[in-house]
């Protein structure tokens, strides 16, 4: 009987060995932190820098714009009438229920989903019980009641305008890993969202197809660090956007974002520019808000962006790349050839041969047409038809621009401007405009600067 215990001590101690390497081994199997968990789980994050009081035109461009560096405006929009009344149902069916929004399928991004489009009053009775999430330009109607805050309203930002997209679900929502070429302005007015955050700087350290695409195959809830490996050592930054708060995302930020609850968000868009700081020295620049619809939206300077985007390092912008990027990107078969984006050029920049620099594109030295013109250009290329661009009038729009842009207006508001919800703002209507040409390109804003509190709050400014 001694014998047999201590056999079976021995088999025992074996096994407990046995069982103790296999743990072991498992738990050592080559696989880095993050492995198979959530985008960021691979190590803790950086905090973002957050601004709680409003700023200043100045410091906000030199801090933040100029050095394309993100940050939390927390409480930015907390006492504005929109992110109160937008957070009711009924208040959207009874005053926009009529208009047209863009709607896609899966809350979980994919981009090879296609999307449908409907009237708010539909998407209204369905987003709650249905895997559908709004992504679509702002309806006209909503831009009567949506401001920019006052830091942006001067030394440029107005002229570059290009959309302003809303975002609502019933939260549960998760985009794709990407980039945006345009600078980004994103408020929240109902639920909270939550952004992973990597500096640009880190795009080819994280995957390859990030320049082909715009975006990153990764599995944002199971992130594969075996296929991925180059993530374990990225530092990445989080914040958490609530009701009232606004994010400032640089133009090629790598984000994902992810929403809870019932969820509005709201993107205002812009082409990166060099400010003009004298125009921002005005003493009489306070805390307030002018309601976006009073400015012109021009989704053509997504050429001017794209292009840029392109851009080497000397600054010089060369068809061939151009040709190269839109090669890999476009994998339908119908790519353009390489004397399509040489012809675009000289849309732009007639002589040049194919051949830019990024101070071509500064100021309005290509007028606003030409830029609507290589988008006919291309879009009747990959149509089918052939022949130049029309030389349109500056109020008619190119064939394609996205839904919901609407002609492009020779003055900055067409028609009446609507009765201000922010009355008692600094930043009343427009009340001059200056044109370099026929080409309806504004070139600077006359405001008229009133004495008063913030949006109509007396205590804006402590509150914020």
């Amino acid at each position: 009987k001694k014998g047999g215990t201590a056999r079976v001590m021995t088999q025992l101690t074996i096994v407990t060995i046995l069982l103790s390497l296999f743990i072991t081994w498992g738990s050592c199997d080559n696989h880095p932190p993050g492995h198979m968990q959530p985008l960021g789980s691979h190590m803790p994050p950086i905090p973002l820098d957050v601004l709680d009081t409003y700023p200043e035109p100045l410091p906000f461009y030199s801090n933040y714009v100029k050095r394309n560096w993100p940050v939390k405006l927390e409480g930015l929009f907390k006492t504005i009438d929109a992110v109160k009344n937008w957070q009711n149902d009924e208040y959207l069916r009874t005053n926009f229920g009529d208009a047209t929004v863009s709607v896609e399928h899966g809350k979980k991004e994919n981009r090879s989903k296609t999307g449908e489009s409907m009237k708010m009053s539909e998407f209204l009775d369905r987003y709650q019980k249905e895997d559908i999430y709004m992504v679509s330009d702002m309806p006209e109607k909503m831009k009567e009641e949506w401001p920019l805050p006052s830091f942006l309203l001067c030394g440029g930002y107005v002229n570059n305008l290009a959309f302003v997209n809303l975002w609502f679900s019933s939260g549960g929502t998760k985009s794709v890993l990407h980039t945006d070429s345009l600078e980004n302005l994103h408020c929240v007015v109902s639920g909270k969202k939550e952004f992973v955050i990597f500096d640009p700087k880190y795009s080819q350290t994280i995957g390859p197809e990030h320049e082909r695409d715009g975006y990153y195959y990764i599995d944002v809830d199971a992130v594969n660090m075996t296929a991925y490996p180059g993530i374990v050592d990225v530092p990445w930054y989080k914040t958490v956007i609530n009701s009232g708060d606004c994010l400032y995302l640089p133009n090629e930020w790598i984000h994902h974002v992810s929403s809870v609850d019932r969820n509005m968000g709201i993107n205002v868009w812009w082409v990166p520019f060099t400010l003009n700081e004298e125009e921002c020295l005005n003493p009489n620049i306070k805390p307030g808000f002018a309601a976006i619809a009073q400015f012109p939206l021009a989704p053509e300077l997504q050429v001017k962006s794209f292009l840029l985007e392109m851009k080497r390092e000397d600054g010089s912008v060369h068809a061939e790349d151009v040709y190269r990027i839109q090669k890999e990107r476009d994998r339908t078969g119908s790519s353009l050839v390489l004397e399509n984006i040489i012809q675009a050029f000289e849309i732009l920049k007639p002589g040049c041969n194919g051949h830019m620099d990024v101070r071509d594109f500064g100021g309005t030295k290509i007028p606003l047409k030409s830029y609507r013109q290589v988008m006919e250009y291309i879009s009747n290329l990959l149509h089918g038809e052939q022949g130049p661009p029309h030389d349109y009038p500056e109020d008619q729009p190119p064939p394609n621009i996205p839904p919901g842009a609407g002609p492009i207006p020779e003055h900055p508001y067409p028609g009446p401007i609507p009765e201000d919800p922010y009355p008692d703002s600094m930043y009343s209507h427009v009340t001059d405009h200056e044109y370099d040409n026929d080409d309806a390109e504004m070139t600077s804003y006359d405001y008229e600067w009133e004495e008063g509190g913030g949006d109509g709050h007396p205590h804006a400014r402590d509150e914020l």
